[in-house]
């Protein structure tokens, strides 16, 4: 897990079975994971206060 704040990009990389890498950029002020098939999953972020 990664909290990343004050980024004006932010690029994850994902390994793939073959040991090379994958880079997916992440949208910003969004909440951000990485699903058991190695894809990105993003939800927006709901503050209650």
């Amino acid at each position: 897990m990664s909290f990343i704040s004050k980024s004006s990009e932010m690029n994850v990389m994902i390994p793939k079975a073959d040991g090379d890498y994958t880079e997916i950029p992440i949208p910003e002020q969004f909440k951000t994971t990485v699903t058991k098939n190695k894809t990105l999953a993003t939800e927006i972020v709901e503050n209650k206060g």
